[in-house]
């Protein structure tokens, strides 16, 4: 009685399981597609049109100009003792001439070389001179003169001392000349730096080098670029 009870309870409902449908409705393409009888069925794919000349024209320079890009490949390079074999063979062979031309030139070469050490000795000697006559110039002396001579001369020239003068493209003797104020009696000698030089000795300065020759020597023979060459006599 419980079980007819409990079915009498129960809701008159019937429930129908959902039929089994597509989300979307077959494109008219997917019905074609369908179609019993057909023999070819319809993809939509297009059909590939085939190329023009001009686009394959344009396909052939594409590939040239990916041709063009392709670095071209580098011949060997030759290893550093290859390379001064090279040079010395080359020297080598240039030796014969290079000696007959200095030989042939020999004499036009000492001539330009002895007008060049002239000029420069010459340029050194005045700026000595110059020394001189600008300390006459420049000098103030509070003494009063005491007689007529020396007020017609107030200066003296001392006679002047011979030093060698040593540069990198000429050498000789300069006069380097002293000056004596006769009112103070105070004397003036232009001394080596003055011009440019270095003297040989504090003691005996018998000879000047131009500081140049001292830069030179600095840079040819401390940094190890001094180099020898043997010429025929």
């Amino acid at each position: 009685m419980a079980e007819v009870a409990k079915q009498r309870r129960l809701p008159n409902k019937i429930f129908v399981a959902p039929a089994c449908c597509p989300r979307h409705s077959p494109t008219p393409q997917q019905r074609r597609q369908q179609r019993p009888g057909q023999l070819v069925p319809r993809t939509g794919t297009k059909r590939q049109k085939r190329p023009t000349a001009a686009e394959d024209a344009g396909d052939d320079e594409d590939q040239y100009q990916q041709q063009d890009r392709r670095p071209t490949p580098r011949p060997a390079t030759r290893t550093w003792a290859e390379r001064q074999e090279r040079q010395e063979a080359a020297w080598a062979g240039q030796l014969p001439g290079i000696r007959q031309q200095m030989l042939s030139n020999a004499a036009s070469h000492a001539q330009i070389k002895q007008q060049v050490s002239e000029t420069l000795l010459g340029l050194v000697q005045t700026r000595v001179d110059t020394l001189a006559t600008s300390w006459r110039l420049q000098h103030t002396c509070m003494a009063q003169p005491t007689t007529p001579s020396d007020i017609e001369k107030p200066f003296r020239d001392e006679p002047p001392a011979a030093v060698r003068y040593v540069g990198l493209l000429s050498s000789g003797t300069l006069a380097i000349p002293t000056v004596t104020c006769l009112a103070c009696q105070q004397q003036y000698t232009p001394q080596a730096i003055d011009v440019g030089c270095f003297k040989s000795s504090p003691v005996d300065a018998h000879v000047w080098f131009d500081l140049s020759v001292h830069s030179s020597y600095h840079f040819l023979g401390v940094e190890g670029l001094s180099a020898t060459v043997g010429l025929p006599e």
